[in-house]
């Protein structure tokens, strides 16, 4: 490990393919080409950033990690790498098989799930595309059940509820039902997504850094393009391509200096960040959490029409 260049967290994106169309998701704004990321440039990605005193990776992005043939496959090969390294997932478990259960609790540690509607209506009308209602929560209870039969810890199950005027009426009854069977329950306010996509009202004057600059954490999409923003699903804030680049060139590179740059003087005038309420200290974006260690703030739920 380089002791000035160190890397502790990434978010990998497996695929770009989604098979909803969920409707806090400005997907109608994605310009990229829809394939999952090649098995190779992500063993690369993997063996590179895993000498940098990397911790723990995240399989998410702008796709359903299911969509992808080979994603047991790559997270078999980070364990093969480090079999210390935390595993993450985020999914709705929408197109979770009996197979596929085996290979997450023997892997993952782990595992967001979305589920944004606790009646099959209102489920399918936010998450749309193919996802259902009765489908996607039996795969859940089937996680659940399987981990309990073989009384396995992992992978930590996090249900997770953004809320809308579509659905808050039925926050409580998702609060209740997975609360006793799960790791955790969070519920939470969708952010405004950057290029214009707006959720809610904040005040964006405060020129304040949400810090992801200067963290230990990046983020690679399907063709290695590397940000330091989740929220950044076009990459208008690249900072190199680890498919053309080494990784340690583009943490010492001028793209990623200039990002900074603009954040520790508060120059966002020629960046998405900008519009993005993430500069936002104490946001409200946390409703709740089974977590009793995390810091909730005090919220006015009324909601958007979104």
């Amino acid at each position: 490990m380089t002791a000035d260049i160190q890397l502790e967290n990434i978010i990998i994106e497996p695929t770009n393919v989604c098979n909803a169309q969920c409707v806090f998701c400005p997907r109608e704004q994605y310009i990229h080409k829809l394939q999952h990321m090649p098995l190779g440039l992500f063993e690369k990605i993997i063996k590179e950033v895993s000498e940098l005193g990397l911790k723990s990776v995240a399989f998410g992005g702008f796709g359903e990690p299911l969509c992808d043939p080979t994603l047991i496959k790559k997270i078999k090969y980070v364990k093969k790498i480090n079999g210390n390294l935390k595993i993450f997932l985020t999914s709705t478990l929408s197109l979770l098989d009996e197979k596929l259960i085996d290979s997450l609790i023997e892997n993952v540690d782990t595992i967001h799930v979305s589920f944004y509607g606790m009646a099959q209506k209102t489920y399918e009308n936010i998450h749309g595309g193919a996802l259902k209602f009765e489908k996607s929560r039996e795969n859940i209870l089937c996680l659940v059940d399987k981990k309990k039969k073989l009384k396995s810890e992992n992978p930590k199950i996090v249900m997770r509820y953004l809320i809308s005027e579509r659905n808050i009426d039925e926050m409580e009854q998702f609060i209740t039902f997975w609360e006793p069977m799960v790791d955790e329950v969070m519920v939470w306010r969708p952010h405004n997504y950057l290029y214009g996509r707006k959720y809610r009202d904040v005040d964006i004057s405060k020129q304040e850094s949400c810090g992801r600059p200067f963290s230990n954490a990046l983020n690679f999409d399907i063709e290695g393009r590397v940000t330091v923003c989740c929220f950044d699903f076009n990459k208008e804030l690249e900072i190199g391509n680890i498919k053309h680049q080494k990784i340690k060139e583009i943490l010492l590179g001028k793209r990623l200096e200039k990002l900074k740059s603009s954040h520790r003087t508060h120059d966002y005038s020629d960046l998405v960040c900008k519009s993005c309420d993430q500069r936002i200290k104490n946001l409200d974006v946390l409703v709740y959490s089974s977590n009793k260690n995390r810091s909730i703030n005090t919220l006015n739920l009324s909601c958007q029409k979104y």
